[in-house]
C-alpha cells in the first residue's frame, strides 16, 4: 500500500474547508464580464447598417439613377452585372440586430429593455428592406439561426411574405415604445436619438410610409392600409426628426462614412455629378445647384468654376477613352476641370449618413394624397417636401443654408402643377435623396420618375436598358444552391433585367 504524502493531505483538509462559492469564485475570470451591454451591439448594428455601402454597390446604384457619372468601365452606368456586396453586409448587419431582440426580447435576459427591443426591430427592418429592394426574394423568416437552431442554408423568402412582416414589424414596434422606461434604454449608446422615443415612434411611422407606398402599385389594399396607419401614428414633421448616423474621422473604413471614402475626388477622380442632375439643378435654378456642387476644378482650388449657370456634369455611359468623341478632342479630357465635382463639404470622413428624412416623408404624403389615399392637401406636402429637402444641407456646414427666401423664389418659378404632379413629386424625391442611392434607385424603379434617358455601352448586360435589380453574391449561389435556385425558379433570372415583386406595377 503507497503512503499518502503530508503535502497531499493537507490540500485535501485546505480545500475541505473551504465552502462551494470559494470553489465556484476559482474559475472566475476577473478579467471579463458576465454582462452584455446590449446598447453596444445595437450601436454597432446602427454603425454597420449606415455603412452598409460597399464601393461597387454604390457606384452602381449613384450611376444608373444618373445622380453621378463614373468613366470606370464597370460603372453602374454602363450596366454590367454585379453589386452583391450588399447581400453579403446585410446577413453581418443583421446577426447583431437579431441578438439584441433575442436578449431584449419577452423571453430574453433583459425583457424590461423594451425601446431598445423595439428600435432594433426597426433597424432590422431597415437593413433587410434595403436588400429586398436590391435583389428581390432573400433569406428572411430562417435568416441567422445557423446558432439557435442549426439552420445553415436558409431558404429565400417571397419580396411579398418580407414586405408583409416588415410592415407589421414597424406597426407592432412603433405601438410598443414606451416613454415609462426611457432611463432604461440606450444610455448614451443612442447614436440617432439619444433615447428620445418620440423620435423612434416617429421614425418607425415613417418608415412604414415608406415601405407602405413601394409596394402601392402591386397590393393596393395593404399599402393604404399602413399609409393610414402610419400617418395616423405620427411620422416626421420637421428635418428635427430626420434620422442621420453621425460618424468619425477613424478609424479608416469602419467609423468613417463610406460614401465620403468612395466617392472623395482624391480617392476616385473620373466620378463627377451627371449631367442628367446638373441640368436640372441648373436650368431650373435649383439653390442646391451649389451646395451639391462646389464647382468646376481641382478641389481647393482659388480658380474653380462656381458659377451655377456654368455647371457641366459629366455624361453618363462613357469611359476614359469614348469620353474623347463626346468632347470632340484627341487627348485625354482632364476631367477636374471639365465637369461639376461633388461639393466636398458633403464628403468629410465624419460627415452623418442619413437613413430617411422629413422631405421624402412630406413627398410620399404628397404622393398619397394625389392619389386619393390621404385627406392632406397635396400641393402643401409637395412644397413642405421641397422646402425641407432644400434645408437639410446645413447638417454637413453652416454654409449650406439655404434661406426661406430662395426656398419661396424657387417654388413660384416653379410652382406646383397637379397636370404632372406624380412626375414632379417622383423628381423631387430623386433629388431629395442624393446620397442616399438605395433609395433613391428604389423609388425611380417604382415610379419611373423622373425619366431617365438609358445609354447603351458596347457589351452591357442589359441590351442597353436602366438595371432593375442587382444579382446575388456568387458565394451564396455556390453554398445555398437549393434555395438560391428555387428562389430564381419563381422570381426569374438572376439578371439585372429580372423586376423584383412590387416593381411589377410599372
Amino acid at each position: 500500500m503507497k503512503k499518502i504524502s503530508l503535502k497531499f493531505l493537507v490540500l485535501i483538509m485546505l480545500l475541505l474547508s473551504c465552502n462551494s462559492d470559494e470553489l465556484i469564485s476559482l474559475n472566475d475570470d476577473p478579467t471579463s464580464t458576465t454582462y452584455m451591454n446590449w446598447n453596444y451591439l445595437f450601436t454597432l448594428g446602427v454603425v454597420q447598417t449606415a455603412n452598409a455601402n460597399l464601393n461597387w454597390d454604390l457606384q452602381y446604384t449613384s450611376a444608373m439613377i444618373q445622380h453621378l457619372a463614373n468613366l470606370h468601365w464597370r460603372a453602374g452606368d454602363k450596366y454590367f452585372e454585379g453589386g452583391s456586396g450588399y447581400f453579403k453586409n446585410c446577413y453581418e448587419i443583421s446577426k447583431n440586430f437579431t441578438e439584441v431582440i433575442k436578449q431584449t426580447g419577452p423571453d430574453g435576459k433583459d425583457p424590461q429593455m423594451v425601446n431598445l427591443y423595439n428600435a432594433t426591430r426597426v433597424m432590422k427592418v431597415f437593413a433587410f428592406h434595403r436588400s429586398t429592394d436590391l435583389y428581390g426574394d432573400i433569406p428572411y423568416s430562417e435568416a441567422n439561426k445557423a446558432y439557435d437552431e442549426r439552420i445553415f442554408y436558409p431558404a429565400y423568402d417571397t419580396q411579398q411574405a418580407i414586405y408583409l412582416d416588415m410592415l407589421n414589424e414597424l406597426s407592432e414596434a412603433a405601438a410598443a415604445f414606451n416613454e415609462d422606461y426611457n432611463s432604461k434604454i440606450f444610455e448614451d449608446q443612442d447614436i440617432i436619438y439619444e433615447g428620445d422615443v418620440q423620435k423612434w415612434r416617429k421614425f418607425a411611422y415613417s418608415m412604414m410610409l415608406r415601405l407602405a407606398m413601394r409596394i402601392s402599385n402591386v397590393d393596393e389594399s395593404t399599402s393604404r392600409y399602413y399609409i393610414e396607419e402610419a400617418i395616423r401614428g405620427g411620422v416626421f414633421t420637421s428635418n428635427d426628426d430626420n434620422a442621420w448616423v453621425p460618424m468619425a474621422t477613424g478609424p479608416d473604413f469602419v467609423n468613417q462614412n463610406k460614401i465620403s471614402f468612395v466617392f472623395r475626388q482624391s480617392y476616385n477622380p473620373i466620378v463627377k455629378l451627371s449631367d442628367t442632375f446638373v441640368d436640372f439643378l441648373r436650368d431650373n435654378n435649383d439653390p442646391r445647384m451649389m451646395i451639391i456642387s462646389s464647382g468646376i476644378g481641382v478641389a481647393g482650388s482659388p480658380d474653380k468654376i462656381v458659377d451655377p449657370a456654368l455647371q457641366k456634369g459629366l455624361p453618363n455611359g462613357y469611359d476614359t477613352e469614348t469620353i474623347r468623341d463626346y468632347e470632340g478632342v484627341t487627348e485625354d479630357v482632364v476631367v477636374d476641370s471639365t465637369y461639376s465635382r461633388i461639393n466636398e463639404l458633403i464628403l468629410d470622413l465624419e460627415d452623418p449618413i442619413l437613413l430617411q428624412t422629413y422631405a421624402e416623408v412630406e413627398l410620399l404624403m404628397a404622393e398619397a394624397a394625389v392619389k386619393g389615399w390621404h385627406s392632406g392637401d397635396p400641393e402643401i406636402h409637395y412644397n413642405n417636401g421641397v422646402r425641407a429637402a432644400m434645408q437639410m444641407y446645413d447638417i454637413f456646414d453652416a454654409s449650406l443654408t439655404v434661406r426661406d427666401e430662395e426656398v419661396d423664389d424657387y417654388l413660384a418659378a416653379n410652382p406646383y402643377d397637379p397636370a404632372i404632379s406624380l412626375e414632379m413629386i417622383g423628381t423631387q424625391y430623386w433629388i431629395a435623396t442624393f446620397l442616399n442611392f438605395y433609395e433613391s434607385y428604389a423609388n425611380w424603379r417604382r415610379t419611373e420618375y423622373p425619366v431617365l434617358i438609358p445609354v447603351n455601352y458596347p457589351g452591357n448586360d442589359t441590351n442597353g436598358t436602366i438595371p432593375r435589380r442587382l444579382i446575388f453574391d456568387i458565394n451564396e449561389v455556390s453554398k445555398n444552391e437549393a434555395n438560391y435556385l428555387e428562389a430564381i425558379d419563381r422570381m426569374g433570372p438572376d439578371k439585372m433585367t429580372t423586376r423584383v415583386w412590387w416593381d411589377g406595377g410599372n
